[in-house]
């Protein structure tokens, strides 16, 4: 997968017909306020502006239209990243200026790689995985290694809660699992009526744990996901799920 830093606009028009069109399952689009703000802070031109509210709602782009829209996107991102400090005016511009690059140094990698962090922090934020003082805070220790007794729990359980947003990126957990999650993740005790709940994001949590090992395939964790909470299934499905089941337990302690 391409990194949100690098989407450089390959297409020309001379390329492009205009019944070439990128398919895509679902589009979305930036709300109107965020790409207004981006605008007057002048983290887009108006170009981009008119260009983006033009194509918004459709649901079909072009390649170039998608490229355009992604830069656009992005742009909007970091500006918001850097309003809320989650990235240094440093990072904003430098970000700024590598976006329409194909290649990057080592050095320059490893910049953006911070940064494409931090932009996943945003993201969790946003869907309230995570609140404002554990985005600041998480967001201040992303390249602390050493930590004091207090922080290092603190961090672990932001770190949880990040995982939870991550699922729900890849359509593992709902926006409502990923709320319950960020709300209940700490707590000692949870009520009857809460347990049961949280027990099936945890086993979703776990799957999509064990999808990022590359110990079960995205088939595998897409079954998982749908019969987890499931009591009633067929033989092929039991037998699907306990096989599934033996490779989430293997290295397990």
């Amino acid at each position: 997968m391409s990194s949100p830093l690098r989407r450089p606009l390959t297409a020309s028009a001379s390329e492009e017909s205009p019944q070439k069109k990128q398919k895509t399952e679902a589009l979305t689009f930036l709300d109107l306020a965020s790409l207004q703000s981006a605008f007057d802070g002048q983290s887009i031109t108006e170009w981009e502006q008119r260009f983006y509210n033009d194509i918004r709602g459709r649901g079909a782009l072009s390649e170039k239209q998608l490229c355009i829209k992604q830069k656009v996107e992005l742009k909007v991102q970091l500006a918001d990243a850097k309003s809320r400090k989650v990235i240094t005016d440093w990072e904003y511009k430098f970000c700024v200026d590598i976006i329409d690059k194909e290649s990057l140094s080592e050095k320059q990698s490893a910049i953006k790689s911070k940064v494409d962090r931090k932009l996943s922090l945003l993201r969790s934020h946003k869907m309230q995985a995570i609140s404002d003082w554990e985005l600041e805070f998480i967001a201040s220790k992303i390249d602390v290694e050493t930590l004091s007794a207090k922080q290092a729990p603190i961090k672990a359980l932001i770190e949880k809660k990040l995982e939870a947003a991550a699922a729900h990126e890849a359509e593992v957990l709902s926006e409502w699992e990923v709320k319950f999650f960020a709300t209940n993740a700490g707590k000692e005790e949870l009520s009857e009526k809460q347990q049961p709940h949280m027990q099936r994001i945890q086993t979703k949590l776990r799957s999509f744990r064990a999808f990022r090992a590359g110990k079960i395939n995205d088939w595998e964790l897409q079954f998982y996901k749908d019969v987890a909470a499931k009591t009633e299934l067929s033989e092929k499905q039991q037998q699907r799920k306990a096989a599934i089941e033996t490779k989430l337990a293997s290295g397990e302690d």
